[in-house]
C-alpha cells in the first residue's frame, strides 16, 4: 500500500478473481465491474466489523453513495487475484470516506477508488453518523 492516505480504520482485504463475463471487447476488467468489486469490498468490510446486513438495516440511519472517484492504474486481466485493501479515511458529522486500493497477484496497484457516503434517516434526510456505528467502524 503506498500509506499516503489517512486511515482512522483497519484495512480490511477482500479478495477476488477476475472471470469471463467482467471482461471487454480488450480482454481486461471492463470499467463497470470495478463499482461491483467496491461494494462488495464495503459489504465484506461490514461483516468483519461485527455488523451483518440484518443489523445494518437496524440502524437509525443508514449509508447512501454520494460519490465515487476512482482511478485506473493498470488493468486487471482473466484469472487475477485481486485484493482490495477498504478503510474509512474520513469522516464528518454525516458523510465518511471509504478508501481502496486494488492490488493484483503481482502485489502491482492497479486502481484507487474514495467513495463517499452519507448518513440518512428513514426519511431520507441526511443526519448525524450513528456514534454506535462510528465506535463500530473505527475500533
Amino acid at each position: 500500500m503506498d500509506g499516503l492516505k489517512h486511515r482512522i480504520s483497519d484495512t480490511i482485504i477482500f479478495k477476488t478473481t477476475v472471470q469471463s463475463y467482467e471482461l471487454d471487447f480488450f480482454h481486461h476488467v471492463n470499467n463497470a465491474v470495478y463499482l461491483n468489486w467496491l461494494e462488495s469490498a464495503r459489504v465484506f468490510f461490514l461483516k468483519e466489523k461485527g455488523m451483518s446486513f440484518d443489523d445494518f438495516l437496524k440502524q437509525s440511519a443508514v449509508p447512501v453513495v454520494a460519490s465515487v472517484h476512482m482511478e485506473f492504474k493498470k488493468p486487471a486481466y482473466m484469472d487475477d487475484e485481486i485484493s482490495i485493501h477498504t478503510w474509512i479515511s474520513s469522516k464528518k458529522r454525516v458523510a465518511m470516506t471509504i478508501s481502496y486500493e486494488l492490488f493484483n497477484q503481482k502485489n502491482e496497484l492497479i486502481h484507487t477508488a474514495d467513495s463517499v457516503l452519507v448518513f440518512v434517516d428513514k426519511s431520507g434526510k441526511a443526519t448525524n453518523i450513528p456514534e454506535s456505528y462510528l465506535a463500530m467502524m473505527t475500533e
